[in-house]
């Protein structure tokens, strides 16, 4: 049995397309399924369910908005604000003491049509690469410091919908 999976990249978002093919393993065309395959009639069927569960489980995994930590955790969003600071009320909690409780909270300026940042009046700053900040557009591949913290952004298809902020783990 061969697995086509054929994907596109749109700019903000991502299709999948897939494509079960059943191949003759003698003369490579396609063709009925040979007797073990017969015999055991579920097995179409449970290749067919495990490629479609890990079709979704790819996309869930690749939509939205990618934080990842000094730790190596990931952080994945598909709404927004997104608050980040030291507190434990904040969507990204950076436990550094050079972080301020609440220090910047990341949302969709409607203005510049663009996915922003803002430093929350913070004690030690906000930065994008090495540039002082006090409110910035953000950039696929943007290294966020924060305090002495940093985080690792990444747009992998994000489309603005509302304003709650919901979080993963990944």
């Amino acid at each position: 049995m061969a697995l086509v999976i054929r994907g596109f990249a749109g700019q903000r978002g991502l299709t999948l397309i897939t494509h079960m093919t059943q191949i003759n393993q003698q003369d490579g065309q396609p063709g009925n399924p040979g007797p073990e395959l017969q015999a055991t009639g579920s097995v179409q069927d449970q290749a067919t369910s495990s490629m479609v569960s890990a079709v979704n489980e790819a996309t869930d995994q690749l939509y939205g908005l990618k934080f990842t930590l000094e730790t190596g955790e990931s952080k994945l969003f598909t709404s927004l604000p997104i608050s980040i600071g030291r507190a434990k009320d904040n969507d990204i909690i950076l436990p550094d003491e050079t972080v301020s409780s609440h220090h910047a909270q990341i949302y969709y300026d409607e203005i510049v049509n663009d996915i922003c940042i803002v430093d929350l009046d913070s004690l030690n700053g906000l930065f994008i690469g090495d540039h002082p900040t006090h409110r910035n557009v953000l950039y696929d591949g943007a290294k966020i410091g924060l305090g002495a913290a940093t985080l690792d952004f990444r747009d992998t298809g994000f489309i603005y919908s509302g304003s709650s902020a919901s979080g993963s783990t990944a």
